[in-house]
């Protein structure tokens, strides 16, 4: 009996591989949520009111819980991290906040990047549900909606969602961001003005060694030379001064590592690696035969 040769098994079991890590992104990416919209009464996410207690709590589909903590009273927060602009996250999680609020009995979902109230209830007046879903999915797909606002948009439970950002912390963000601005030109101007006095007077004020190590530090600063010319230059100008190295670690550190790859024989590594590259070949290949027979 004739077997297939090495290059093909091992194309074939290359490509059973790809396509199964291909099949488990498509899965992933499938919204969770019927053909014919969205029906939270039946979403069955939580089988037990009880949804911290392992094993009963939600779908693993769906979202998973990662960190629970349980103090003395019975008031509780839910943290929802979800994946900014993931449609099928945030259509999930649209779902967990319709189920939280029914067996949680809870009134009000808090979110980042709003400010006070912004819910979307009044958007439901005088619209078709269908009509608020279809609209709902569009921005969601989008990024524009996330899933605290497409749940508050198309269920047809009452709550509010509340902004926990303080508008004035971004307004004194941008302020100073604009203060700063309108220096930048000023500072960069002193700046070139100081570097170029430095570069007049630097052979009159500076020592030798000081020199050495201006001129190296202005060559890495404008890519002229390589981390490994300059650190060069630092270990050789710490030594002529006598200066100990190990008072700066990081300088240290770079430079023992940077021995230790020196005494790395990379041909004999990549010698020993195809090696055990090979042998895993011919294993993979000898486990593939024996399927064939």
């Amino acid at each position: 009996m004739r077997f297939p040769s090495l290059k093909f098994q091992i194309r074939a079991v290359s490509a059973i591989i790809v396509l199964l890590f291909a099949a488990e992104q498509i899965v992933w990416a499938v919204p969770n949520h019927p053909a014919g919209g969205y029906d939270f009464s039946s979403a069955k996410i939580f089988t037990s009111p009880e949804i911290f207690t392992a094993g009963t709590g939600i779908r693993s589909d769906t979202a998973r819980i990662e960190e629970t903590y349980k103090g003395a009273g019975d008031v509780r927060i839910h943290l929802i991290q979800d994946a900014h602009t993931n449609a099928s996250a945030q259509f999930n999680i649209s779902v967990i906040i319709n189920r939280l609020l029914t067996e949680r009995k809870l009134q009000t979902v808090y979110l980042e990047a709003g400010d006070g109230d912004v819910s979307l209830s009044a958007l439901k007046s005088g619209t078709e549900k269908s009509r608020r879903i279809s609209v709902g999915e569009k921005y969601v797909r989008k990024g524009f909606m996330q899933g605290a606002e497409f749940a508050n948009l198309t269920s047809d439970l009452d709550f509010s969602l509340w902004g926990v950002e303080d508008q004035r912390l971004y307004e004194d963000a941008l302020n100073e961001y604009r203060r700063i601005s309108e220096g930048r030109e000023k500072a960069l101007q002193y700046l070139a003005s100081a570097d170029s006095l430095m570069n007049a007077v630097r052979h009159e004020v500076l020592s030798k060694p000081a020199l050495e190590l201006y001129e190296s530090r202005k060559r890495f600063l404008n890519h002229e030379s390589g981390i490994q010319e300059y650190v060069a230059d630092l270990e050789r100008l710490a030594a002529d001064s006598k200066t100990d190295a190990e008072a700066f670690p990081l300088l240290t550190d770079f430079i023992r590592i940077k021995k230790t790859e020196d005494e790395i024989n990379f041909e004999k590594a990549q010698q020993e690696r195809d090696l055990a590259v090979d042998s895993l070949e011919i294993s993979a290949a000898e486990s593939i035969s024996r399927s064939f027979r």
